[in-house]
């Protein structure tokens, strides 16, 4: 698969999983391409429930956590992102301050995306 087809291919798989979870409000995203090593943390306000899209290419593990407004994980995944992936799920959790957490350890080679929408 050519590089520019590959670089398109991972933000359109986390698009595609938001719109087909009918979810589109409140969002933040992490992501990276290239090497990326390290964490990203973002939080966004939610009601209650809300939508996690991934995707991802490339080689390395992704650890994703998101904590809702009572500081509780109500999802954890820590072998996320090896190869080609992608996939939505939905959260329920206590309204108010939702966090989402994202590491690449010691690091992950590719493209990821990982939208959090409430």
């Amino acid at each position: 698969m050519r590089p520019s087809v590959v670089r398109a291919l991972v933000p359109s798989l986390a698009v595609a999983a938001l719109l087909l979870s009918g979810c589109m409000g409140n969002a933040v995203t992490v992501s990276g391409q290239g090497y990326t090593a390290g964490g990203k943390t973002k939080t966004l306000d939610c009601g209650g429930s809300g939508t996690l899209a991934m995707g991802s290419q490339g080689t390395g593990k992704l650890s994703v956590t998101v904590t809702d407004g009572d500081d509780k994980s109500i999802f954890t995944s820590s072998d996320f992102g090896a190869g080609q992936d992608g996939k939505a799920q939905q959260l329920t959790g206590v309204p108010g301050t939702w966090t989402l957490k994202v590491s690449t350890g010691l690091g992950y080679a590719g493209q990821w995306a990982i939208t959090l929408t409430c």
